[in-house]
Protein backbone atom coordinates (compact mmCIF):
# COMPACT_ATOMS: atom_id res chain seq x y z
CA UNK A 1 0.00 0.00 0.00
CA UNK A 2 2.86 2.29 0.43
CA UNK A 3 4.40 1.81 -2.59
CA UNK A 4 0.59 2.63 -3.80
CA UNK A 5 0.38 5.83 -2.41
CA UNK A 6 3.97 7.04 -3.07
CA UNK A 7 3.23 6.46 -6.77
CA UNK A 8 0.35 8.63 -6.24
CA UNK A 9 1.73 11.11 -4.69
CA UNK A 10 4.61 11.29 -7.68
CA UNK A 11 1.41 11.99 -10.48
CA UNK A 12 -0.52 14.15 -7.61
CA UNK A 13 1.47 17.69 -8.94
CA UNK A 14 1.45 18.39 -12.51
CA UNK A 15 2.46 22.08 -12.31
CA UNK A 16 3.32 25.17 -10.66
CA UNK A 17 1.57 28.49 -10.58
CA UNK A 18 3.42 31.68 -11.24
CA UNK A 19 3.35 32.30 -7.21
CA UNK A 20 4.34 29.16 -6.18
CA UNK A 21 1.76 26.80 -5.45
CA UNK A 22 1.10 23.35 -6.96
CA UNK A 23 -1.41 22.71 -9.99
CA UNK A 24 -2.89 19.02 -9.31
CA UNK A 25 -4.04 16.16 -10.87
CA UNK A 26 -7.72 15.47 -10.46
CA UNK A 27 -8.13 11.97 -11.07
CA UNK A 28 -4.81 12.09 -8.12
CA UNK A 29 -7.06 14.00 -5.83
CA UNK A 30 -10.22 11.51 -6.45
CA UNK A 31 -8.28 8.77 -5.35
CA UNK A 32 -6.25 10.48 -2.51
CA UNK A 33 -9.88 10.97 -1.17
CA UNK A 34 -11.06 7.35 -1.95
CA UNK A 35 -8.57 6.01 -0.21
CA UNK A 36 -8.80 7.84 2.51
CA UNK A 37 -12.61 5.98 3.06
CA UNK A 38 -11.07 3.02 3.18
CA UNK A 39 -10.72 1.55 6.67
CA UNK A 40 -7.84 2.01 8.75
CA UNK A 41 -6.63 4.65 6.74
CA UNK A 42 -5.52 7.79 8.04
CA UNK A 43 -5.40 11.39 6.61
CA UNK A 44 -2.20 12.24 8.24
CA UNK A 45 -0.65 8.55 6.80
CA UNK A 46 -1.93 9.48 3.39
CA UNK A 47 -1.36 12.82 3.24
CA UNK A 48 2.95 12.35 4.45
CA UNK A 49 3.01 9.25 2.25
CA UNK A 50 2.33 11.71 -0.96
CA UNK A 51 3.86 14.69 0.14
CA UNK A 52 1.35 16.98 0.91
CA UNK A 53 -0.33 18.32 3.89
CA UNK A 54 -3.41 16.60 5.92
CA UNK A 55 -5.14 19.99 6.19
CA UNK A 56 -5.11 20.42 2.62
CA UNK A 57 -6.24 16.60 1.87
CA UNK A 58 -9.31 17.37 4.60
CA UNK A 59 -10.19 20.71 2.83
CA UNK A 60 -10.31 18.56 -0.52
CA UNK A 61 -12.57 15.79 1.46
CA UNK A 62 -15.13 18.42 2.56
CA UNK A 63 -15.40 19.79 -0.81
CA UNK A 64 -15.95 16.12 -2.25
CA UNK A 65 -18.49 15.64 0.26
CA UNK A 66 -20.71 18.58 -0.24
Amino acid sequence: MSEWLSELGKRLVVGRKRDGRCVYDAQAKRDLILACREPGMSIARIARECGINANQLSAWIRRQRQ
